[in-house]
């Protein structure tokens, strides 16, 4: 039995027997529709199976690349590069934006925490 999982509404992941298989995207929709396929077709019909996915040890800026490369919003987090892929999670642009702007505003009270100490 194929388990469906909806982290967003913006994609699925489809998973068999705790393995990612595939995601159904809205573009994998749109393409469905599309080409006429009815309701009732089994999302494994249609889903993007050539996954880009990344691992927890890979460097950020790889991931980034990646999302920059493919104009992919979010990536696969597995726990290996190359399938079978156990699914982890879910890395998302937004998110990394996220990080980065709380680690430029910590960086900025840091620095202005220094001027102080420094100013006596």
């Amino acid at each position: 039995m194929t388990n469906v999982a909806a982290p967003r509404r913006e994609n699925l992941a489809l998973l068999y027997q705790g393995l990612l298989t595939g995601i159904v995207t809205l573009t994998d929709l749109r393409k469905a529709r599309q080409a006429g396929l009815p309701d009732e077709t089994p999302l494994s019909t249609f889903c993007t199976r050539h996954l880009i996915t990344v691992t927890p040890e890979m460097p950020l800026s790889d991931a980034l690349r990646r999302m920059s490369t493919h104009d992919l919003g979010r990536l696969p987090v597995t726990d290996n590069p190359n399938p079978p892929y156990k699914a982890l999670g879910l890395l998302r642009r937004r998110d990394v934006i996220s990080a980065y702007e709380i680690l430029e505003q910590r960086q900025q009270e840091l620095a202005e925490l220094r001027r102080q100490i420094e100013a006596g």
